[in-house]
């Protein structure tokens, strides 16, 4: 008579990655077994803050925790001296006042300026994933009529 049960294997596995369903963060792969890892993405508009990607270990833990994305926004643009924002195409959430608006990815601002001036540059600019604007905002010259 043996002095034990007789001894069996368990597959090493690690916990299952449940998402919430109000978040940005996509799992784009998920194998939950030991060497297996989990990938992540962010929805467009969206910047991953964390690892894209958690590997299942030995010990049926994840080697690193679930990364979270953030929007990206652009800052407000500069208005040109002498003119002035004729549009902004949503993607802003509004508030009081040109300079405390929220550009969000994909926001398209276009300029004018006032009588008697010339726009020199790119009439409207749109903000990109970079968190940056498409171009640099248009200046104004004073145009003399003779």
């Amino acid at each position: 008579m043996w002095s034990g049960d007789i001894p069996r294997c368990e597959a090493i596995t690690c916990p299952s990655i449940d998402l919430p369903s109000d978040t940005w963060l996509q799992l784009l792969e998920h194998n939950n077994s030991f060497g297996g890892r989990a990938v992540f993405a962010c929805m467009w508009g969206h910047k991953l803050l964390g690892s894209q990607s958690i590997r299942c270990e030995g010990d049926g833990t994840w080697n690193g925790s679930m990364p979270t994305c953030f929007e990206i926004t652009c800052p407000s643009p500069s208005l040109p001296r002498s003119g002035r924002i004729v549009n902004q195409m949503l993607q802003s959430t509004r508030r009081k006042h040109h300079r405390n608006r929220i550009y969000k990815v994909g926001a398209l601002v276009k300029f004018a300026c006032l009588p008697g001036h010339q726009l020199i540059g790119e009439a409207s600019v749109i903000c990109t994933e970079n968190g940056t604007w498409s171009h640099q905002s248009p200046v104004c010259e004073f145009r003399r009529i003779v």
